[in-house]
């Protein structure tokens, strides 16, 4: 837990300056070719999360379909890649626009569920989640698993944050109000 409290405090004080902390985090898909069949699980993610930290997530193409244009940044643009360092299933990398391209290799020949992972590791690099064993910032725990945080490398067969990943995240963003509880 100690871990957990750490990054909360370091994250939810710089998290601010980079995401704005306004309570809305803008994604797009469409830039997401060949991976479209994750899209469902992308969306259910963020429907999910929104239970419980106090964000709420705008899918800008909904908005343009639903308005006709779409005129602010956006956040969390998804993205795929061929040209990926062969090291990296995914990578979330921060723009000096304050938003992030989340980035999952586009010719990989993972299973279905390594993805799901891989998306979700990156889009807790995006919302502030970062990995366990990095020292940089002096909360470094070479103990936990995947089943712990999605954020290890030990991947595990998961579809959503553990509860350490949705506690550290309450801890950056700030708990919604209308729900206490982790399900």
């Amino acid at each position: 837990m100690a871990y957990v409290e750490e990054l909360h405090s370091w994250w939810a004080e710089d998290y601010s300056l980079i995401m704005g902390n306004d309570g809305l985090v803008t994604y797009s898909l469409s830039n997401f070719y060949g991976l479209e069949r994750y899209n469902d699980f992308i969306h259910g993610v963020f429907d999910r999360l929104e239970h419980y930290i106090d964000v709420k997530f705008i899918n800008a193409e909904r908005v343009r379909e639903m308005i006709g244009f779409w005129n602010w940044p956006v956040e969390l643009d998804f993205k795929n890649a061929t040209d990926l360092d062969r090291d990296y299933a995914g990578l979330a990398r921060y723009q000096q626009d304050n938003t992030w391209d989340v980035i999952i290799r586009k010719d990989n020949t993972y299973p279905d569920s390594f993805n799901k992972y891989v998306i979700l590791h990156e889009i807790g690099h995006a919302l502030g989640l970062e990995h366990p064993f990095d020292n940089s910032d002096g909360d470094f725990n070479d103990e936990l698993t995947g089943y712990d945080t999605v954020m290890s490398y030990d991947w595990g067969r998961v579809n959503f944050f553990t509860q350490d990943d949705v506690d550290t995240l309450i801890g950056i963003w700030g708990s919604n109000p209308k729900v206490s509880y982790f399900s």
